[in-house]
């Protein structure tokens, strides 16, 4: 771990200022969510307890395992980690181009571990979820070759499942709680080290170019991504069908990128 004793005083003021504006945009776009009716925390994430409509033995039984969960992978210091940065600066970055057109979250914390989902996004227009994320920052590495392949191959097989999940119904704006499964799944990766940059220069209402950049390398990356999951998976599938509705919201992500503000 680098001696942040030896890194000038700015950098880390800079560093500081970013994860603070990126917990703002967060928190704000909580509050939304919460008005629609979506049970999350402060950093968008879903809560376990807020689907009261569930069985409540169940709400029991993977709050616990949840819980050992947070225990097992240090969830407390999560905010001192570069993956744990990347997710939440992955999060306010889509929900701050994209929330006219789209629902963006964080799951459960039990589905994250268990269903290996980070994101879910989600169509305001149809009510659809259209994919679901997963990511990774070290993109040369071992660990990125192998996220790619365990990414295809849950799609080759049908696609991604949440036990705590999400739905809109588009005439009455609605939220539903409930598992979803057959969701396509694609894998984010951004190095350390533009990770840093990107947190460096976030802010809460202005769309940096860097960030514009950030967009594109995303959503081309997923645009290949999903042309690769048409072509290993079975045809005509609920899953595929996600897929092609999902390629029709990445034409919806190319028009929102070059905007400045949404």
């Amino acid at each position: 771990m680098k001696n942040l004793n030896n890194i000038p005083q700015s950098e880390n003021s800079r560093e500081k200022i970013g994860l603070e504006n990126i917990e703002a945009t967060l928190k704000e776009n909580a509050a939304e969510l919460r008005k629609m009716g979506i049970p999350v925390d402060d950093e968008s994430r879903l809560q376990i307890e807020g689907f009261k409509n569930y069985p409540k033995e169940m709400l029991i039984k993977d709050k616990i395992a949840e819980d050992r969960f947070k225990e097992r992978f240090g969830f407390e210091h999560r905010s001192e980690q570069v993956g744990e940065q990347f997710e939440k600066l992955k999060t306010a970055l889509l929900q701050k181009s994209l929330k006219k057109k789209f629902v963006v979250c964080r799951t459960a914390f039990f589905d994250d571990v268990v269903n290996g989902v980070d994101n879910i996004i989600l169509d305001r227009q149809n009510g659809n979820i259209v994919c679901a994320l997963d990511e990774v920052c070290d993109i040369h590495s071992k660990r990125y070759e192998e996220k790619r392949a365990k990414v295809l191959e849950i799609n080759r097989i049908g696609g991604a499942k949440i036990n705590y999940g999400i739905e809109l119904e588009p005439k009455t704006h609605k939220i539903k709680l409930s598992p979803i499964s057959e969701i396509p799944l694609f894998f984010l990766g951004l190095n350390d080290q533009n990770v840093k940059k990107v947190v460096k220069q976030f802010e809460k209402e202005k769309i940096s170019e860097m960030e514009k950049n950030i967009i594109r390398f995303f959503a081309e990356s997923m645009k290949q991504q999903a042309e690769l999951f048409l072509n290993a998976c079975s045809k005509n599938t609920a899953f595929t069908q996600r897929l092609r509705d999902f390629q029709k919201a990445l034409t919806e992500f190319n028009q929102i990128k070059d905007e400045e503000t949404l």
